[in-house]
């Protein structure tokens, strides 16, 4: 029989597929080469889903600072839109309020014009009732002498 192996110990085990089973120590080689071609791949392949995670954390971290962005950009927009609504609105009830004030002047002024026509047309009222009622009175008098000499010169 012969003793020498068939596996190079030096080779790849992907180069010479399986080692032969005459040789133990071959094999074992073999085994340990490819244990430590599989940690070595595993290692790698960890590594590049390592980044890969870390590419993925760092574009979700950079879409949520984007989005986080926009909300404030749109925020501000919208506070901005808000804010020129409140002026309007203010200058809005600024001049309503002028208005008012300025139709109670109005008013006032024609309330304090007309009222010395109004107390004139009262005098005026109150000295023609004064007529009618001193005229009645003297009337009623006549009428009360008259009706007096009457009864008594009968």
């Amino acid at each position: 029989m012969n003793n020498t192996p068939k596996f190079n110990q030096n080779a790849n085990p992907n180069d010479q597929g399986t080692p032969s089973l005459g040789s133990e120590n071959g094999q074992l080689q073999w085994i340990l080469t490819a244990i430590e071609q599989l940690r070595l791949s595993s290692s790698s392949m960890h590594d590049k889903l390592d980044s890969h995670i870390q590419n993925i954390n760092s574009k979700i971290d950079s879409n949520h600072n984007a989005v986080g962005e926009k909300i404030i950009d749109k925020n501000k927009g919208i506070e901005d839109k808000l804010n020129h609504k409140f002026e309007v609105i203010e200058l809005k009830l600024t001049a309503v309020q002028k208005s008012i004030d300025d139709n109670h002047t109005l008013a006032c002024e024609k309330i304090e014009s007309v009222k010395p026509i109004i107390l004139n047309k009262i005098n005026d009222e109150q000295k023609v009732s004064n007529r009618w009622t001193v005229g009645l009175l003297l009337t009623l008098a006549v009428a009360v002498v008259g009706l007096c000499i009457r009864v008594f010169a009968k």
